[in-house]
């Protein structure tokens, strides 16, 4: 299965989509659990990616580990917090 745009979204400038089976396992995800998320401008999650995104590769990669860390970091707390008071 391939989730390749059929056509260039952007006459003129280079499609930024690489077909490969993690951008299509992604695509796939993001199809199947949250349809709706991508199908407006409007939505929290379009406004999001607006302010991070990048050309750069790695600003990109680094930016997703930084976002991702502070995400995870609340439950790391929590985790730690219950296992000290376990103990």
């Amino acid at each position: 299965m391939r989730f390749r745009p059929e056509d260039d979204p952007h006459p003129g400038s280079p499609v930024e989509w690489t077909d490969n089976w993690l951008s299509n396992f992604f695509a796939w995800g993001s199809k199947t659990f949250t349809p709706s998320w991508c199908q407006s401008k409007d939505h929290w999650s379009s406004r999001i990616t607006q302010y991070v995104f990048t050309d750069c590769p790695c600003c990109l990669f680094f930016r997703g580990l930084i976002i991702g860390g502070l995400l995870v970091l609340p439950f790391w707390i929590i985790v730690i917090v219950v296992l000290l008071s376990l103990w």
